[in-house]
Formats: structure tokens, C-alpha cells, sequence
């Protein structure tokens, strides 16, 4: 009842609120911990309980390649991953055995091998060695790892117990070291030439299969057929510029032939992989088998998601029995450049039969997704991915399901996901139709796409919406768009309204609209950073800086200030009114502890509603009252999910929830049932935190 009481003076005393001062909280000590359900999206693991020897567990944010041992033991390479887990073990079950402690940034993540002994690996262009994995355990490669072994631009590596091959692309040759019995390497080499070296591969009598590509040649690729020598051996599998070749790996186990088979991913438009008999072969192939849907993800239903519709081919691999290993990132606008990160891995076994056994999945990078508003949140979209949440389901991480991977790159080259840093995505709703808004990791534009172009394939509408550079940029649930912030002319705030959808459904716009910024941010020391407008209740929330709370120096220019407003009835009065409320948040810059990003979802008849405001360093989410904006709680997430929230100077600590580093890292939404959902950016994991509460 006090709820109804107080909404209604926020429309009714509006001319009070006019002449009169204001409510001011000081957001201080919210000590009352918030009874939420932690949950999460994006990826196989929640990032905490991380087994004896291992400091994290997630799947890693990108995967560049793979090498799969003969037990079944997965190893995954990639250029980046957030919380430094550039290397990574899985066992034939799919489970995370292995990955470094520390931070480990690559600059090439293109080759990983191992043998009965030691690992070998490229990290920031050195090869590397930890010891190898024994069954059943787990352990930190970080422990064990060598100094640098080899320095070169290595995209390829291959190993028996005695003896490491090396694609050394720099100097056109492949590198033949002795292998000393501590892991570490002879010095003085043998060698052969080979132009542009990639992927090696080794064959069940020790010969080598080699792929040999130039980046900067569309002509195509092929693979030769070398003895353990460097001899050759005269085979050699030719491909056009269709085929973009991404990974190799020798089927030894002859269980689906009595012949080696070599297998190679394909990443070009049939996004599959090919399978070439080389028994008894003199010369080049005359045919081969796909394994997967030619055409991947894209064949049948467009963008849907189901076995063996693959999509961004990055690597190939194959075990003892014939089970068949895929390692996938969303590829991106050029076949040379497999560097997916933001479009998220996948790595997936199959049996010989194409019989999915597992997948882990690692999709979410600098990304923070939105609930659809007209399907109470039961649909979920980042950029390039869908999610189906089951609200049902109440175990943690169990909630999400990958449905649908909306980009296609084939069909719509230009599509500006594929070279616009798009991190954060709003779903609106206009006439009916799903429409996507999506800006940078600091704001500054509007991307828009129409969704279900064919299948689940969104493309980019004809609406243009130029960057203006504000990092207050915001779409309302009517497609109507505001700005305010540091570019000029930075003394307005800026409304275009949603006038529908054309013949063709892409979003139109009436008149820009221009509203002098109000109190406290009125004078020429105010500042705007975010905005917010819920058009149920016609009220704007804005967030800066002015005299009395300045930016403090180690705080960027993305962050959102220390000031949150709240101004009701704004356009019924043409942007004459004053604050409603006004907090001022905490921060502790000393501690990376201050607010990035905030969110309000309100209940529909405007008598409830919160303001979710989520900090950078220290992971965690003040709520607030949007009848007067007073405190009513803080969400934290229970580490025994998700890992602890543990910042260093360097960032968060390996195993620890990531920074919130965008300026819409947070997206609220209120369901049918009276239960508010949250999602937040937690890119050190490569996942998004999913909260549920019920006031």
C-alpha cells in the first residue's frame, strides 16, 4: 500500500518537486545481503569448485586449435582468454583437467601437441613444455612449464616421445629437435623448407602431413606428405579458395578403414570436415567424406543450433577409438583470421558414427546479454548468440540452452558485427517485432538488426544511427533513442522517438528532440555518462559528475559518475522537472571498488520498481527504490557457483569473477510472476552472471 502511495506523488507532486528540494541518499554501508538465486549463461562450467591442482574452471573464451592424444585428452591453444587460461586439458569426458595459474596473453595461439611425457604449446610466439596429464588427476600447467624452447612464428607442432616438429613459418621450414629427457629440446635442429608451414599431423608409420597456406593468397591450400626425415614423399591433397583450412589431424586408430585417414576442418562456407583415405596413395586424393551438415550451422534452418552444424572451424582432432573432436569460435569476416574471442568457443566430441557425445561451450567475452521483453525474458540475446531460459529450472546454470547463433557471415559479409566491436545488446520489441540494439565496450553508437532475417539469422536494419561519441546512449522499450554525455553539444540531452517499423521492418524516427540537462548536472561543471528512460512511467535516470562529486583521476572517462537521479514525467513536461531523488554512490577507487553500470526494471503499473546498480572491480550490485531511491540491499554472488569476486592491481585473480568494464554491463528485467532477473557482464570466465530475486 505504501508502494501505491508513494507512486502516486511521483506524478502528482511533480510542480512541488519542482520548487522544492529534493531526496538525497548517501549510498553508505548497504550492509542487508539480498536473498538471491545465483545462476549463470554462456558457459559449461560457473567458474568455482575448481578441482585439486586447478585454480579456475571454465571453458576458455576462444580455442585456435586443438590436439587430441590417443586416451581421449583434449588440448586446447587460443591467442586470449580473460582469466590467462590461453592453454587447457579436457579429459575424453569432457572435463577440465588442466589450464595455467597465471595470466598468460598470447600473441599466437596457433599449435599445441603433446606425448606420452610433456605438452608443448606456443605462447606469445615461444614453445613451451609442461608435463603432460596423468590419468585422474588435475594439475596447474603454470607449475611445470619450461623456460622459452623455441622463438619463431610457429603455427604448427607435432611430437613422439623422442622427437618435436616444428612449422616454422618465419623462416619457410620445419624443424626436427631431439627431444632431452626433461622435456626440454637439442640444440642444432635438423630442418627441411617448406613454404608458408601450418598444421602438422602425424600418420600411424611416423610420417608427417603438413598444411601449407599463405594468409595473404586466396589461391588455396594444400597438404604434403613428408617422411619423419623431411623426405618427401611426393602425396600431396590440393584445395581451391573455397576451403579455408584450418586444422589437421591423422586418423591412426583404423577403425573406420584400414588406412590412415586425414581429416581436415574446413572453414570456409561448407563448415565441415573432410576426410581423405590415404592408403596406398600416390599422388593426390580423388574424393572424400564431409563429417557434419555441409553448410554447418547455416544448412536447414539457418543460425539454429544441433549437432554437427558447425560454425567457425578452428581445429580437428581424433582419438584412438575413431571418436572425432571439433573446436569452433564463430569464425569471423576473413577465412585468414581465425581470432574469434568475442564470438565465443565450442568444442565438441563425436563418436565415428556422428553421435554427439558432449560440448563445452566458453561464449560470452566483453559481452553482456538482454532478456526479451515480450516473451517475459524467456528468450535471451547477446550479438551473435540466443538463448532459451527454462525459468523452471532452479539448479544453477541450468536455466540457459543455446539455441540460435544469429550471424552470418556468408550470406551478409558487410554485416557490421563482423568488423564494429558490438558488446552489449538491448531486445526491444516494435510493433511486435524483435528488434537488437548493440553498442561498443564504451558506448558511443547504436547498432540495430532485424531478427529472424531466415531462421534465426539477424542482419543489420537499413536504419542508420551515426556514432555520436556519448557514452550516455540508450534505446527505450519503444525503439526511441537517447543520448546525452561528453560529445558535442554536450549541454543537451537528446530524444529521437520510435515512429514504427517501415515495409521492410526496420525502425523509423520522428524529430530529434533537445532538452536542456537538468539539476544537479545543469552547470558547467555537470557531467552526463549514463541515461536511462522507462517509457511505462515516463521517467528519465541519469547518472554524472558536477562540482561536488568530480571524476576522481584513476576512474575513466566510461565511468558513470557518483550522482543517480531520477526525474519523473519527463517528456509530458518537456524535460522541466526537477529530481525526484538523488543518490550518491559509494566508491573506493583505491580498491577498483566503484559503479560502472545500472539498470531499472518496473513493474508495469508503476508501483514498484528498482534501480540495479552494479559495480567495476568489486563484483557486486546495489539495489535501490525507484519510488524515492532509498536502499534496499546488495546482490553478491555466491563463489561456491561462480567463483569469488578478488581484485588485484593486475585485474581479478585467476578463478575470480571478472571486472564489469562496459558501460551497460547490467540488464534488469521484471516477469510476470513479480520476480526480478539480472544479467552481468563477467567476461573473466567467459560467461554472464545470471541473478533472480523476489522482493
Amino acid at each position: 500500500m505504501a508502494y501505491k502511495q508513494l507512486r502516486v506523488s511521483r506524478f502528482s507532486m511533480i510542480a512541488f518537486t519542482l520548487a522544492s528540494s529534493f531526496s538525497l541518499v548517501h549510498a553508505q554501508g548497504l550492509s542487508n545481503s539480498l536473498n538471491v538465486e545465483t545462476s549463470w549463461i554462456g558457459n559449461s562450467f560457473g567458474g568455482a569448485n575448481a578441482p585439486s591442482g586447478l585454480y579456475q574452471v571454465h571453458v576458455p573464451d576462444d580455442i585456435d586449435t586443438i590436439y587430441v592424444d590417443s586416451a581421449g585428452n583434449v588440448y586446447t591453444n587460443t591467442t586470449y582468454d580473460e582469466a590467462g587460461e590461453t592453454q587447457a586439458v579436457f579429459d575424453p569426458n569432457g572435463n577440465l583437467v588442466a589450464g595455467p595459474s597465471d595470466q598468460g596473453y598470447n600473441e599466437n595461439g596457433y599449435a599445441i601437441t603433446a606425448n606420452d611425457n610433456f605438452i608443448y604449446y606456443v605462447n606469445g610466439g615461444k614453445v613451451f613444455a609442461s608435463a603432460a596429464p596423468k590419468a585422474g588427476g588435475s594439475y596447474d600447467l603454470a607449475q611445470s612449464r619450461s623456460g622459452s624452447l623455441v622463438q619463431t612464428d610457429v603455427r604448427g607442432l607435432a611430437a613422439t616421445d623422442g622427437t618435436l616438429y616444428v612449422s616454422d613459418n618465419t623462416n619457410g621450414q620445419i624443424l626436427i629437435y631431439s627431444i632431452n629427457q626433461d622435456g626440454t629440446l637439442a640444440s642444432n635442429p635438423a630442418s627441411f623448407s617448406l613454404s608458408y608451414p601450418r598444421g602438422l599431423a602425424l600418420g600411424s608409420d611416423g610420417s608427417l602431413w603438413i598444411v601449407e597456406a599463405n594468409d595473404n593468397s586466396s589461391s588455396g591450400a594444400q597438404v604434403v606428405h613428408y617422411d619423419g626425415s623431411g623426405n618427401n614423399l611426393g602425396d600431396v591433397i590440393n584445395f581451391d579458395g573455397s576451403v579455408a583450412l584450418t586444422g589437421i589431424a591423422v586418423d591412426t586408430s583404423h577403425m573406420q578403414s584400414p588406412d590412415d585417414l586425414v581429416l581436415i576442418s574446413d572453414n570456409g562456407q561448407d563448415q565441415d570436415i573432410k576426410i581423405y583415405d590415404v592408403g596406398n596413395l600416390t599422388g593426390s586424393p580423388t574424393g572424400y567424406n564431409s563429417f557434419g551438415n555441409v553448410g554447418g550451422v547455416y544448412s536447414n534452418t539457418k543460425g539454429q543450433i544441433a549437432a554437427l552444424k558447425f560454425k567457425g572451424l578452428t581445429g580437428v582432432g581424433v582419438d584412438g577409438s575413431g571418436n572425432i573432436y571439433v573446436s569452433q569460435n564463430g569464425g569471423r569476416d576473413s577465412v585468414n583470421n581465425l581470432d574469434g574471442n568475442a564470438f565465443g568457443a565450442e568444442l565438441e566430441k563425436y563418436s565415428p558414427s556422428g553421435n554427439q557425445q558432449w560440448s563445452r561451450l566458453g561464449l560470452e567475452f566483453v559481452t553482456r546479454a538482454g532478456f526479451d521483453p515480450g516473451d517475459d525474458g524467456q528468450d535471451v540475446y547477446d550479438t551473435w548468440h540466443h538463448f532459451n531460459l527454462n525459468w523452471q529450472n532452479n539448479t544453477p546454470g541450468s536455466e540457459w540452452s543455446y539455441t540460435g547463433f544469429t550471424l552470418d557471415r556468408f550470406e551478409f559479409p558487410s554485416d557490421s558485427r563482423l568488423s564494429a566491436p558490438n558488446y552489449t545488446t538491448w531486445v526491444r520489441r516494435i510493433n511486435g517485432n524483435r528488434i537488437l540494439f548493440t553498442t561498443g565496450q564504451y558506448a558511443g553508437y547504436l547498432n540495430i538488426y532485424k531478427t529472424n532475417v531466415d531462421g534465426d539469422i539477424a542482419t543489420d536494419s537499413s536504419t542508420s544511427y551515426p556514432a555520436q561519441g556519448y557514452y550516455a546512449i540508450y534505446p527505450d522499450a519503444n525503439g526511441g533513442i537517447w543520448e546525452a554525455g561528453t560529445a558535442q553539444p554536450s549541454e543537451y540531452i537528446i530524444y529521437t522517438p520510435s515512429t514504427g517499423l517501415d515495409g521492410n521492418g526496420n525502425p523509423t524516427y520522428g524529430s530529434t528532440q533537445s532538452f536542456n540537462r537538468p539539476a544537479p548536472f545543469s552547470g558547467s561543471d555537470g557531467i552526463i555518462r549514463r541515461a536511462q528512460y522507462d517509457a511505462g512511467s515516463d521517467t528519465l535516470y541519469l547518472a554524472g559528475w558536477n562540482s561536488s562529486y568530480p571524476q576522481p583521476g584513476p576512474i575513466g572517462d566510461d565511468g558513470p559518475g557518483q550522482i543517480y537521479t531520477a526525474y519523473p514525467g519527463w517528456l509530458a513536461n518537456n524535460g522541466n522537472v526537477s529530481p525526484a531523488w538523488t543518490i550518491i554512490s559509494e566508491q573506493d577507487t583505491s580498491n577498483y571498488d566503484w559503479p560502472e553500470s545500472f539498470s531499472v526494471a518496473e513493474k508495469p503499473d508503476g508501483t514498484e520498481g528498482y534501480l540495479f546498480l552494479t559495480f567495476s572491480g568489486i563484483h557486486k550490485i546495489q539495489v535501490f527504490s525507484v519510488i524515492d531511491g532509498s536502499a534496499v540491499g546488495t546482490i553478491t554472488a555466491d563463489p561456491s557457483l561462480v567463483g569469488p569476486s578478488i581484485q588485484t592491481s593486475e585485474g581479478p585473480s585467476s578463478g575470480a569473477i571478472g571486472n564489469v568494464d562496459m558501460p551497460y554491463g547490467i540488464d534488469a528485467f521484471r516477469r510476470s510472476n513479480g520476480e526480478y532477473v539480472i544479467l552481468n557482464e563477467e567476461d573473466n570466465q567467459a560467461k554472464n552472471l545470471l541473478f533472480r530475486w523476489v522482493p
